[in-house]
């Protein structure tokens, strides 16, 4: 079993919820049932603390218009 995580740092930017949904579909289309992709909130916070959530393939699917985007949330903070 593979384990990936997600981070995203420094603020939301344009084309980064596509960005992460190429990364978890090329990794499920690669790995299939063999990988666990996690979205690590909160930026380096959420690193530091252990606050992640599973991505499964419907989360990371291109949302429509009224579904939202993908919640990770990224702070402008210094890690350390």
């Amino acid at each position: 079993m593979k384990r990936v995580g997600i981070l995203t740092s420094g603020g939301d930017c344009q084309g980064l919820n596509p960005a992460i949904r190429g990364v978890a579909k090329g990794l499920y289309e690669e790995f299939g049932k063999n990988v666990e992709i996690y979205g690590i909130k909160d930026g380096y916070k959420g690193l530091i603390f252990g606050e992640y959530k599973l991505m499964v393939p419907p989360s990371v699917r291109m949302p429509e218009k009224s579904e939202g985007s993908i919640s990770l949330y990224s702070p402008k903070i210094r890690p350390l």
